[in-house]
């Protein structure tokens, strides 16, 4: 089941991630749902992320794998969730991952998070194995489960096992908390591979571009990512111009195209996968799955990074 994580050190930042993000959404975070917006989302979001990533710090140890991006959840009066009750472990991520929950908001009855109990959760999977249906599975966990209670912000960590969802916000306020994994050194990652995960040791290195310069985007068909989403994804992690160059490739072990991309500017490829052998960098290089940039003065990491994939 949850267990609530003390440290005071992570105390203190969680204190200042709720004040903090007050002050990006103009009130008190248990009441953002009067002043919600896409661009107070993304606000508060950028306040807060700073924060995890030094929780995580914390946290994980130096051959440990850590999700590149937490997610962010919003929980408003009136919403109903829009993920099904569940466990990570039925979505494809691997039984060693632990699981945090970070709560900045107080959660009681309808706008916390449910969990079903241990024993509850494997009759549960035992009975979803044996055909039941996913809409019987949902309802019958959902009668099951029961809310975690915070009457203050804080982190807890659960089994990545564990069925667990939210149900109709039917409260006065809005439940904002973020939810991050962790992978120990040497477990497989199962499914959540590649851009889901990073190496802890791996830095952030800021982008080297100036905002919507025109970069080469190197897609490909041999990834199992439709090439569309491919290109999606890569814009929004670079915002361009609509003069950008595409270049896709297909069946080649050597990569020709994106070595020749790499040799005349900056690119981004969709997923460091895309490298077939190791390279010297001349001019930056981002990759949109992983969200890391690299510029010939970090060649050591690059080199690091591919090497660990």
């Amino acid at each position: 089941m949850m267990t609530k994580i003390s440290n005071p050190q992570i105390e203190v930042m969680i204190a200042n991630m709720v004040a903090e993000g007050a002050g990006v959404v103009g009130g008190p975070l248990a009441t953002f749902h009067q002043r919600y917006s896409p661009h107070a989302f993304s606000a508060l979001k950028s306040v807060v992320s700073p924060y995890v990533k030094a929780i995580v710090n914390l946290l994980a140890g130096d051959g440990d794998l850590v999700q590149v991006t937490p997610n962010l959840r919003v929980h408003r009066p009136g919403q109903p969730t829009a993920i099904p009750f569940h466990s990570d472990t039925l979505y494809g991520h691997s039984h060693d991952e632990i699981n945090y929950w970070l709560v900045l908001t107080p959660a009681s009855g309808t706008n916390a998070l449910w969990m079903v109990s241990d024993q509850k959760t494997e009759e549960l999977h035992a009975q979803l194995r044996a055909g039941m249906s996913l809409g019987d599975f949902n309802r019958l966990a959902q009668s099951m489960a029961e809310p975690v209670e915070a009457s203050q912000p804080g982190l807890f960590t659960f089994c990545c096992s564990q069925i667990h969802g939210s149900v109709l916000n039917e409260t006065p306020f809005t439940r904002v908390s973020l939810d991050f994994r962790m992978l120990p050194k040497g477990a497989k990652p199962n499914v959540k591979k590649n851009g889901y995960f990073r190496p802890k040791w791996l830095p952030d290195f800021a982008c080297p571009l100036e905002k919507g310069s025109a970069v080469t985007t190197v897609s490909s068909l041999d990834l199992p990512i439709p090439v569309y989403m491919q290109r999606m994804h890569m814009l929004k992690f670079f915002p361009q111009s609509d003069h950008r160059e595409l270049v896709e490739f297909h069946n080649m072990d050597h990569a020709p195209t994106l070595e020749d991309a790499m040799l005349s500017g900056a690119v981004i490829a969709y997923s460091i996968s895309q490298i077939k052998r190791p390279v010297r960098l001349l001019h930056p290089i981002g990759f949109a799955d992983e969200n890391v940039w690299f510029v010939p003065e970090t060649q050591w990491a690059f080199d690091k990074f591919l090497a660990s994939r």
